[in-house]
């Protein structure tokens, strides 16, 4: 019977089951050690939320662009001379801009973006040569 009662005063002060858990205070640290994974955790699914609010503004906004272009042609179209030079070039004005209009709203921001990625990779030296024009003009109107 006395080894029962030391088995048992071993088994309270934690010297005789290590390995296992002997109450909260063993339970406190691993709650701490695993509070900046859960965090982690919970903003990157925050930023991953974000990130999706933020693609599918833009693509409502692309597609709204789009819109607002084929509206520009349609009243370009309608204001325009019927008659004459002017005629001719308001009505290529309009046909680019209706198709640009059809391009944005069909593809969105992504189908943009592709294209892009596309036209850089086949025609790089032009590329470069834009990317350096822009930077030179944008730089200039900062300037100012």
């Amino acid at each position: 019977m006395a080894e029962s009662k030391t088995h048992s005063k071993s088994r309270q002060s934690g010297h005789g089951n290590r390995g296992q858990d002997t109450g909260p205070a063993v339970d406190q640290p691993r709650e701490v050690a695993s509070a900046p994974a859960t965090i982690t955790s919970t903003m990157g699914q925050a930023v991953r939320n974000a990130a999706s609010t933020v693609g599918t503004h833009a693509d409502d906004l692309t597609a709204s662009a789009g819109s607002g272009l084929q509206n520009l042609a349609h009243t370009i179209r309608e204001n325009a001379p019927h008659d004459g030079m002017l005629s001719e070039a308001a009505e290529t004005v309009a046909g680019t801009l209706r198709q640009g209009g059809q391009y944005l709203e069909q593809e969105g921001l992504g189908g943009l973006m592709t294209d892009c990625a596309h036209l850089v990779r086949n025609n790089p030296l032009p590329a470069l040569f834009l990317g350096i024009g822009l930077g030179y003009v944008i730089g200039r109107v900062l300037r100012s």
